[in-house]
C-alpha cells in the first residue's frame, strides 16, 4: 500500500502543473499575438519536461519491480551512506552534507546493492527538486532511534529562497 501510495504521488506531482499549465494556456492563447510562437515554445518545453518526469517516475518503478532478490548482509550503514553520497559530490547546483551516526559503525541487515539504489534514488530526486536559479543543500543525516537504524534526506529545493 505504501509503494502505491508513493508512486502515486510521484505521478501527480508533474501531473498538476500540466493541468494547470494547459488550462492557463487555454485561457491566453492568441495566434495573433506578437509573442506567440514564444508562448507556445514555452508552453511545450514545459509539457515536454513534465511528461520526462513521468517517463522517469515509470522507469524507475519499473526497474524496482525488476530488483533482483535481496542478498541480506550485516553492513555499516554509515559506509553505504558515504558511498553513495560521494557519487553526487560532484553535482553543481547542490552541496550534499552527511551528518554520519556518530557513534561508529551503524550495523543494519541489508542488501548493499538494494540500499545503494534507494540512496541514489533519493539523491537524484532531491537533485531534481532543486531550481536551477537556487544553490541546492541536501543534508542526509544517519543515527540509531530504539533499536533502529534512522536515515532522513532533506533539500531546500522546496523551499522559497530568501
Amino acid at each position: 500500500k505504501e509503494m502505491a501510495r508513493q508512486v502515486a504521488h510521484e505521478i501527480k506531482n508533474p501531473l498538476t502543473p500540466m493541468k494547470l499549465g494547459i488550462q492557463h494556456f487555454q485561457h491566453t492563447w492568441d495566434p495573433a499575438a506578437p509573442d506567440a510562437k514564444a508562448k507556445l515554445d514555452r508552453f511545450t518545453t514545459s509539457m515536454v519536461e513534465q511528461i520526462d518526469a513521468l517517463s522517469r517516475v515509470a522507469g524507475d518503478f519499473s526497474r524496482f519491480a525488476q530488483m533482483s532478490a535481496a542478498n541480506e548482509t550485516v553492513l555499516d550503514l554509515n559506509e553505504v551512506a558515504r558511498n553513495a553520497v560521494a557519487l553526487f559530490a560532484g553535482e553543481p547546483n547542490a552541496v550534499i552534507t552527511l551528518h554520519a551516526a556518530p557513534a561508529g559503525p551503524l550495523r543494519i541487515k541489508a542488501d548493499r546493492e538494494h540500499l545503494l539504489r534507494v540512496f541514489n534514488n533519493l539523491l537524484k530526486n532531491a537533485t531534481q527538486a532543486i531550481p536551477h536559479e537556487r544553490q541546492g543543500r541536501i543534508e542526509v543525516t544517519l543515527y540509531a532511534e530504539g533499536g533502529n537504524a534512522i536515515v532522513e534526506i532533506s533539500d531546500n529545493g522546496g523551499i522559497l529562497a530568501k
